[in-house]
């Protein structure tokens, strides 16, 4: 090969590699600021759906749907607003986090802050769940239970490797 056409290879080579590079450069400034909204929830993970499927899996009559409306409204309100006040929380650590010379005291602050509106959010959902019961007949609670384990099953968070998996804790009959 002489020298104009080895030259010319290389020019073209790197041609084509810079067209590349600005077309991928395009591609991904593309999906970075024209994100679409993320995807809705499937259908069955919404509260009120979970709602209607403890309705029909504890097969509740008129008067208990209308009870546990009531206590599910409660529990909504209740646990929104926690939920609101931990992110409100969240927000200010983060903001700490980036600030100039962040305090760390102010940080361990807000985050007892959060663990304390975190147990405040378990109290509601223990109280909810005790609302729950009270509105149960025995052979729904045995459903109500079975419906429990199920779940506690199913979002249980794999053992670490090497460790042995406990059974549940065993059940206290109502």
């Amino acid at each position: 090969m002489d020298f104009f056409i080895q030259k010319r290879f290389t020019v073209v080579v790197l041609s084509i590699l810079v067209i590349l590079n600005l077309f991928l450069l395009g591609i991904l400034w593309y999906t970075q600021f024209h994100k679409s909204l993320p995807a809705p929830p499937p259908p069955d993970q919404g509260p009120r759906d979970t709602a209607a499927f403890m309705e029909r899996e504890l097969n509740f009559t008129a008067e208990q749907r209308k009870e546990f409306q009531e206590i599910k409204a409660e529990h909504l309100r209740r646990s929104n607003e926690v939920r609101a006040e931990v992110q409100r929380l969240k927000e200010q650590i983060l903001n700490e986090a980036l600030s100039p010379s962040p305090d760390t005291l102010k940080v361990k602050s807000l985050a007892r802050e959060i663990g304390e509106k975190e147990a405040e959010f378990e109290e509601y959902l223990f109280r909810h769940f005790t609302a729950l019961k009270s509105v149960c007949t025995m052979e729904q609670l045995e459903k109500l239970q079975q419906l429990f384990d199920e779940m506690l099953e199913k979002n249980r968070l794999p053992a670490p490797p090497g460790a042995e998996r406990r059974p549940p804790p065993p059940r206290h009959e109502p």
